[in-house]
């Protein structure tokens, strides 16, 4: 593993750690201003503004009981320059407030652009694949 591998290995790990330890402006930090973000929940697409994302994601904690946790599985890093695209998949774990236990399997893709204070995330993308028997419905109970 490159060195530049290692640096995005650990932006990613440590993204992850700061949603364990519910530090949704620590979560935040490794994105972009203006970076967009396709995610499992709504709207479509999001154009990230760090105060925004932390007070979203602040509320989003909220719908836990005790945390959640999240972890990209061992990511794909390719390097081309000063762009990099981490990609995989990802698990989240929690206790869901009215809903009970939680462990979903995702599909997730991240963009990072090297500037003059190491990789940001300048684009993330989150997907479960969908059921194509006609339902529409996500396929939320697959596992590896």
């Amino acid at each position: 593993m490159t060195e530049d591998q290692t640096a995005i290995k650990t932006l990613l790990a440590g993204r992850d750690a700061a949603i364990s330890a519910g530090d949704a402006t620590a979560a935040v930090a490794a994105t972009a201003v203006g970076a967009t973000s396709f995610e499992l929940q709504p709207p479509l697409s999001l154009t990230h503004d760090p105060a925004a994302a932390a007070a979203d994601l602040d509320e989003w904690f909220a719908t836990w009981n005790g945390g959640v946790t999240t972890h990209m599985i061992d990511p794909e890093i390719l390097i081309s320059g000063d762009l990099a695209v981490a990609y995989g998949l990802a698990t989240i774990a929690g206790d869901k407030k009215g809903e009970g236990p939680i462990h979903l399997w995702f599909r997730r893709t991240v963009v990072l652009e090297r500037g003059a204070d190491g990789w940001q995330i300048v684009h993330q993308h989150s997907s479960v694949p969908m059921m194509m028997d006609g339902s529409g419905l996500a396929a939320v109970h697959l596992s590896p």
